[in-house]
């Protein structure tokens, strides 16, 4: 059997690769073309002063676009060894001015955004070195070009299509392209922003455009084990935003140009993939932050207006209904943050409301690369109690030594916690090499992604295999008793001769957590460690941990001589570690 399961897993990849040849549309459409077309324009003038959220977006972007059009454009710096920032900017100027000069029809906006337009287009480069650089940014030009084509004069146009061409797509084909047959979010992100540029020019370069979009179609499936089976996105919540967006980005552009998606929303999981996000979110409205995800609340975003539209499920959007309205009152989280909004004038469906009635699962497994196990008491609930837990490997992209681990949040407090990433540029700036994931890798170095800062079994102090993986063996939804057991043997094989981890939500409000592990030839020393931000009370079989006026008692049921140890971050740090104000193990 399990020959057979690989056999068809193959072949189902190869199908999926395969694609099918891309032809441009003839006659080309006229400009816009590039995930609008004019009469989009128009019934987004009558959206926005129908539909309270779409007025709500417009308001937003045209503060947004007034305050930018005294200030300067931006220029070419690179932080460390990367421009994102400034393509990121670039993306969000030229987005803002150019969506609500279609919209006014006022040409300032037009002239501030085609000033910003060929400011880059004088960039020395885009800098291909570190390509996400080169894709936002190309994005953005063409964008620009795209929606503004009946501003821009003739030597305006050339020169911008130039940029495109010559600091966009060709450098796509050239020695940083090991993105082109990548399988995570720089696959997605990547190929989405070329093919924006090969639509913007498919009428000067229709044989370059074919080929760019050819290349997206035949790849970006390659991304499909992303989602499978059932939505978990095998990057974390963080990188399911950037990822995924921008996957969103290029159906768009190819159903807007060709008329069709090529699939590229058919691949397993996929449709699912806004119910993962809801589950991921706490009670809160914080993340389970878990591989490289900051410690931060969920913002609402434009690619779940996508989803809910796309596959039919009101329900999806019902946090950001609720947290749209205040989070575009206030400014971005960072410069360029914001670079999507835009799209929810052409996602949102002013028919689409949330029906209270339509529950999302209490308890839900998403199974996959990098799995994840989700129980909570109740939807809309601040206070619920909620627990999630997840398996996968750190061998995967942007993973920590996480397997196994969880977080535990009730009456609105987060008593378990994943500390989250570091910024990169403060680690690469003096030497940390990131992304060498072998088993002594400086990675695993790095108190926040190593095994030191997270919820997770360790016997005799040793770190994870890092190509051991936790696969969830047994889940159940229903019942007094939900719970999620996880197999992770193969992460500590080299210490273990078999380990498991369950978790399941009992009556009165409680949690259990138990372990099992059955030693090799010698004994082990085994330690349950947990994050917290509580102040920690140590007392004769419990913990008693205190936060925000809440408390939480956690009771020792076996082994009756469990030593309690209470270990400040700060004592656990390398120089090099950003500061855990307030982390205890």
């Amino acid at each position: 059997m399990k020959y057979l399961l690989l056999a068809l897993l193959a072949l189902f990849q190869g199908i999926a690769l395969a694609g099918e040849p891309v032809r441009l549309p003839q006659p080309l459409p006229a400009h816009p073309r590039l995930f609008a077309k004019a009469a989009d324009w128009e019934r987004v003038q009558k959206q926005v002063a129908a539909d309270p959220l779409s007025a709500g977006i417009f308001a937003c972007l045209r503060r947004r676009a007034d305050s930018l059009l005294e200030q300067p454009p931006l220029e070419r710096k690179l932080v460390g060894r990367r421009m994102l920032a400034v393509s990121r900017q670039v993306l969000e100027r030229v987005g803002t001015l150019a969506s609500v000069a279609r919209i006014t029809g006022d040409d300032r906006y037009a002239k501030r955004a085609v000033q910003e337009m060929l400011s880059a287009a004088r960039f020395s480069d885009w800098h291909p070195e570190h390509f996400l650089d080169t894709a936002e940014m190309t994005l953005a030009v063409a964008m620009g070009y795209d929606w503004l084509y009946d501003k821009l004069s003739e030597s305006d146009r050339a020169e911008i299509a130039e940029a495109l061409v010559q600091k966009g797509i060709d450098p796509s084909f050239g020695k940083n392209a090991d993105w082109v047959q990548a399988t995570n979010n720089w696959s997605q992100v990547c190929h989405a922003g070329m093919s924006a540029a090969a639509i913007a020019l498919a009428d000067l370069q229709p044989k370059l455009a074919t080929r760019v979009l050819q290349r997206a179609v035949d790849n970006v499936p390659r991304c499909a084990h992303a989602y499978a089976p059932d939505g978990a996105f095998a990057e974390g919540p963080m990188y399911w935003n950037y990822g995924t967006s921008f996957h969103l980005l290029l159906i768009a552009e190819l159903e807007t140009f060709c008329g069709r998606s090529y699939g590229l929303e058919t691949l397993p999981g996929f449709a699912n993939t806004g119910l993962y996000l809801n589950e991921v979110t706490t009670p809160s409205g914080f993340f389970f932050n878990y591989s490289d995800a900051s410690v931060s609340r969920r913002s609402p975003g434009v690619a779940m207006l996508w989803f809910a539209r796309r596959f039919h499920h009101p329900e999806w959007i019902r946090f950001d209904l609720r947290e749209f309205g205040a989070a575009l009152e206030k400014p971005g989280k960072s410069p360029g943050s914001d670079r999507l909004l835009p799209f929810g004038l052409l996602w949102r469906d002013p028919a689409l409301s949330d029906d209270p009635k339509a529950a999302m699962p209490l308890h839900w497994m998403g199974r996959g690369e990098n799995p994840v196990a989700v129980h909570r008491s109740a939807w809309d609930d601040p206070a619920a109690l909620y627990t999630a837990i997840k398996g996968g490997s750190p061998s995967l992209s942007h993973a920590h030594m996480d397997a196994g681990s969880f977080i535990l949040e009730a009456d609105g407090v987060c008593w378990a916690v994943d500390p989250g990433m570091q910024d990169y540029n403060s680690l690469e700036s003096i030497g940390v090499n990131l992304w060498k994931s072998s088993q002594n890798g400086t990675r695993w170095t790095v108190f926040r992604l190593g095994p030191e800062a997270h919820n997770i079994l360790r016997f005799n102090g040793a770190a994870p295999l890092i190509h051991g993986s936790g696969a969830f063996t047994d889940f159940r939804a229903e019942g007094d008793q939900p719970h999620s057991v996880l197999d992770l043997t193969s992460l500590y094989s080299d210490q273990v001769r078999a380990a498991r981890r369950g978790v399941a939500f009992v009556p009165g409000r409680r949690v259990l957590f138990q372990d099992e592990w059955t030693a090799k030839d010698q004994p082990v020393k085994a330690a349950w460690q947990m994050m917290t931000r509580a102040e920690v009370t140590v007392r004769p079989g419990e913990i008693e941990l205190r936060q925000e006026g809440k408390t939480l008692v956690l009771k020792i049921l076996a082994p009756a001589n469990a030593r309690v140890e209470v270990q400040e971050a700060r004592d656990l740090q390398k120089p090099y570690d950003a500061d855990n104000p307030g982390l205890r193990r």
